[in-house]
């Protein structure tokens, strides 16, 4: 047995908890070991110490009392770290981990930014942001209309009229649009916008239910697309 291993068994062998085979495993290493042996008559001898000692009553709501006190200190240590966590110390910006941490969100704002200018258009630094604001009368948008040749039969040979409304478009920003019609997506159209409010008619043998609407530009890099679909067609 190790002296450790040893120690751990003072209390009990002279408590006399031990059992049989314990308790000659343990006087064996005593026997052997002066050191260990000195310990155990070392820990009897204050054992004895406090069992000659008076019996002392404990005052009267001892135990409520020293309850209480803890769960004060418990209290007055909680309310400590919260203040601590109230109180902003701006040096806690300039630690490595929260450097990287707003490092990662900045690129994370002007990945936002990017994709917001690609979607609308190249208006300036700010103009993504003045683009949140616009009332949506204001904002690009489409409509579509149809003007059948023979209103009585006002599923067959018509022009499909698509205005624009609020475009970023100039004569040098080169705004190119393309119609597509029908489930396959078929180019009816394409040309370019030279003003913010115009209109495009296409003469078309069959009136579409659907009509898809891509704008793009070259310089701007505003790229828009609409899906519309054409109100049911009814005769006279």
């Amino acid at each position: 047995m190790q002296c450790q291993t040893a120690q751990e068994l003072f209390s009990d062998y002279i408590a006399q908890e031990l059992d049989r085979a314990m308790t000659l495993s343990l006087e064996h290493h005593l026997s052997a070991c002066p050191a260990c042996r000195d310990e155990v008559a070392a820990l009897r001898r204050t054992w004895q110490a406090l069992d000659r000692m008076p019996r002392v009553d404990l005052p009267p709501y001892f135990h409520e009392n020293l309850i209480s006190r803890i769960v004060a200190e418990q209290a007055r240590v909680e309310q400590e770290a919260a203040a601590r966590r109230a109180a902003w110390d701006w040096r806690w910006l300039f630690r490595p981990r929260q450097l990287a941490f707003g490092a990662a969100a900045l690129a994370l704002v002007l990945a936002s930014a990017e994709v917001i200018q690609t979607q609308r258009a190249a208006l300036g630094p700010v103009g993504w942001v003045t683009s949140l604001f616009r009332h949506p009368s204001q904002q690009p948008h489409i409509r579509v209309e149809w003007a059948p040749e023979n209103p009585a039969d006002p599923a067959r040979r018509g022009t499909l009229i698509v205005r624009w409304y609020a475009m970023p478009a100039t004569p040098d920003s080169g705004l190119t649009y393309s119609v597509l019609t029908g489930p396959q997506d078929t180019s009816v159209s394409t040309g370019v916008l030279f003003q913010p409010d115009t209109d495009a008619r296409i003469q078309l043998e069959q009136r579409p239910e659907t009509v898809r609407i891509r704008v793009t530009g070259a310089t701007t890099r505003f790229r828009r697309e609409w899906s519309l679909t054409l109100p049911k067609a009814s005769g006279p």
